[in-house]
This record gives structure tokens, sequence and C-alpha cells, in this order.
């Protein structure tokens, strides 16, 4: 992009069609009458508490009137750590979700099992009349999305899918600056997720030479429920830990990290489930006892919006990082550790502006601009991250207390489930997948 410079944020909001704010029009206004009362607490149960689940209790807790009032873990060392964590004395503590969902003193839970547990436990948890946030993917079958999304459709439950993206500052704004038409018409948009590591993505509680904890064995696991619905093996400590590693108990990067990409461009673009993905990948270079890939690659089509969205993800290299660019007619939209918007030398729409950047640097009119920069348009805090994660937790709270909708509703988790696993399916079909909207069927 050597000859295309940053547009400031007064000039593409000037010069676009019209600007729409990324709250009251995108959320809509509050249904106070329909919630709980405000000045009740509101109690929270967190059923698996690894690192997500710990992280998202702490922000649970933060919330003025929200308190921790239970825990189900089926490793005696997480429960013990939640419990601390908890600011709770008399927090319950329970070995199985159903007592948790049992206990009438709670509100909403949060779920954060492996994948292949979510909709077990969210259908569970609607039955019991609680309020659901509960960690992505969704889930990994279509049938299993199609069982939660029609429950939902039965309740008057809150429920909020993790993707906290969508309550990031920096993705607010991208959809903003999207839906303003800075950009022109956009047709193409690439994501991507670069990383790299010593043990490779998902071994995670590994001591400094590869172990993992020696407190993690049968006598303080429960790993009959861990397998639940999967198929079943001999208590391996790997699979517990690393569940990601394995088609029994997710979707690998497709569940993991396909899911944060793909569902934040459809947070911007509001483009739906895909009419089309074909799908490559394997294991290239972490070749221990995963079975998932640790590359992918997929390719997305929306022929009626005509629009194509590219996902790369490779664990050998961190250099690019990770984010999305969206390519306009007008302009592009580079979202990487912020914003910014780089205009086409081409358009009409800036061809004012850009006149005016020839005069101010003493330019002729086929003279490049050089490497002279403008202000980026949006630039994220170090904190961005976490005030992500909170914002969507408080999001969650808020639609229960005043009935406001969540950022990532049963609706967006439908869309996002099907994205996922129509992925997978092109993966291993090796072939290209298309969604029957119609037959809700991947064929």
């Amino acid at each position: 992009m050597e000859n295309e410079k940053d547009i400031t944020r007064r000039h593409f909001i000037k010069n676009a069609a019209v600007a729409t704010a990324a709250t009251g029009a995108v959320f809509g206004a509050p249904a106070i009458l329909q919630a709980k009362n405000p000045l009740d607490k509101i109690g929270v149960g967190v059923i698996g508490v690894g690192g997500r689940g710990l992280s998202l209790l702490n922000e649970a807790k933060k919330i003025p009137r929200v308190e921790i009032r239970a825990v189900n873990e089926i490793w005696d060392f997480r429960m013990n750590r939640a419990k601390e964590n908890s600011d709770n004395p008399k927090v319950a503590l329970y070995t199985h979700y159903q007592e948790l969902l049992n206990d009438k003193n709670i509100d909403a839970v949060i779920i954060a099992t492996p994948d292949h547990l979510h909709v077990p436990v969210a259908l569970a948890a609607a039955d019991a009349g609680k309020h659901i946030y509960c960690e992505k993917g969704l889930t990994t079958t279509l049938a299993q999305a199609k069982a939660l999304r029609d429950k939902m459709k039965k309740t008057n439950l809150v429920f909020q899918l993790g993707h906290n993206g969508r309550s990031g500052s920096s993705t607010l704004r991208a959809k903003e600056i999207y839906e303003s038409g800075a950009l022109g018409k956009v047709t193409f948009v690439r994501v991507h997720h670069f990383r790299n590591g010593t043990e490779g993505e998902w071994r995670w509680h590994l001591d400094k030479d590869g172990n993992t904890p020696v407190d993690c064995t049968p006598q303080h696991v429960d790993w009959k429920q861990f397998i639940a619905n999967a198929p079943d093996h001999p208590f391996n400590a790997r699979r517990y830990l690393h569940w990601r590693c394995y088609w029994d108990y997710g979707t690998g990067i497709a569940g993991d990290l396909l899911s944060h990409g793909m569902d934040e461009v459809n947070w911007v673009m509001s483009l739906g489930i895909p009419h089309s993905c074909v799908t490559t990948g394997g294991i290239y270079y972490w070749d221990d006892d995963r079975d998932v890939p640790d590359h992918w690659n997929a390719v997305y089509d929306w022929p009626e919006r005509q629009v194509c969205v590219t996902y790369n993800c490779e664990f050998n290299n961190a250099h690019f990082g990770g984010g999305a660019q969206y390519c306009g007619k007008d302009g592009t939209l580079d979202h990487v550790h912020g914003l910014k918007v780089y205009a086409e030398d081409v358009s009409d729409r800036y061809k004012d502006f850009y006149a005016k950047l020839r005069d101010k640097w003493g330019l002729k009119a086929d003279e490049s601009f050089g490497d002279k920069e403008i202000p980026p348009v949006y630039e994220e805090s170090d904190d961005e991250d976490y005030l992500a994660v909170s914002g969507h937790m408080q999001n969650f709270i808020d639609g229960i207390r005043f009935g406001t909708p969540t950022r990532c509703n049963i609706d967006a988790a439908f869309e996002e489930a099907v994205t996922i696993i129509m992925s997978v399916e092109a993966y291993k079909r090796e072939k290209k997948v298309i969604w029957d909207p119609v037959k809700e069927e991947i064929v």
C-alpha cells in the first residue's frame, strides 16, 4: 500500500452517505417491563472454571449487584481456585452441573466447558429457567445448534454467545466505518490468525519440561463427566487439558480462531450464513498426538451480496498476528491492533481529498505520496481485549436487568455455528459445501 494513505475519521464520515452509531440504532431500546427488577442482585453460577471460565467469573463479579453464588467444576484444583476467586464465602460448590442448575439462588449461568458440552449444558440450563452466557464456538454439530436455537426461541431467557469481539471498541468503530459507506462497495475481506510457540497452540498447563500437572489424575478429575457424549477413552490428562487438539471435543481452529474472525466480520457487515465454503489444511508442523490441523484455510462466498471472505491460520509463524482487512472500491479498512483506512487512488469519492494533500505537501499531480502518513483512525489501548470482555459481560447482565438485546444473541450464535461447521464439513469431505437455507442443511 505504498501509494495509499490513511483517511482521518472526520474525512471519511464527512464523505460517507450515512454514519450509523454503534449504539442505540444497533442495539435497540430497552424493554424494561419484561426484565428483572434492576435493583435485585443477580445470582450467577459458573459451569467450567478453567482458564477462560475463571476469567469470565472475575469479569462477572465486578459488575454491580452481581454475585457469584455457585461453581461447577470436575477438577478439584480448579474448583478450589474458583472458590477463592468468587469473593463470596458462601459460594456453593457442585461437582455436577445439574446440581448447580437445580439451585434456586441462581438466575444466570456462565458456560465455559469444552465445546462438545456447550449445548447439552445450555439445554439443561434453559429447562431450569436460567439466563445463559455461553462461550464460543457454540457447538460441534448442526443438530445441536438447531436444538438450542429452537429451545431458546420458546423462552424469554437472555442468551449471549461469548464473542466479545462484538463489544470491543475497535470492532464497534469498524462497524460504524463500514456502515457509513466510506469504503464504497466491499467485495472482499481477508481474515487471519498467525501464532507461534514452543509447545504449539492449545498445549496449556504444561510445566517447563512439557509435563502435565501432577494432580491432574483420575482421583482428582471426573473423567466420565468430561467424556459425556464423546467417544469413550481411558483417562488421558492431555486430552482433558488440551481438548482443542482433538476432534472428539471441539472443531479445532474452526471453533477457536476462525469463529472469532468470521463472527466479527458478520457483526461488521451483517452477512449472515455463507452460501458456500471450501477449506484446506493439515498437520504441517505440530505432529504430536493431536488430530486436528495446525494450518487452516477457508474461503466463504455470499454471491447474493457479492462478497468473498478468506480465512487463514497457522501455528508456526506469528509475524502477521491476527486481524482483518475490508477491501472496498473506495477504500480499505485495516483492522489489526487498531483501525486504519486507506483511500483508493482511483476513487472519485476522495479525489478532492488527495488534491488537497498534494497541494499541502507540494506534490505534482502524478507524483507519489511516498511514505507520508495521516494519523490512524483509531488506535487500540493495551486494555482493548479486557474492555471487550467486560463490556460483553455487562451487555449480558444489562439484557437480564433491562431487557436490552444482547450483541451475540441466539440468532447470531446459530449463524456462527453453521459457519464453523461448514468449514469443518468442507475440510472433512474434501469438497465445496453449500448451505441450503430452506432445508437448513449443509450439502
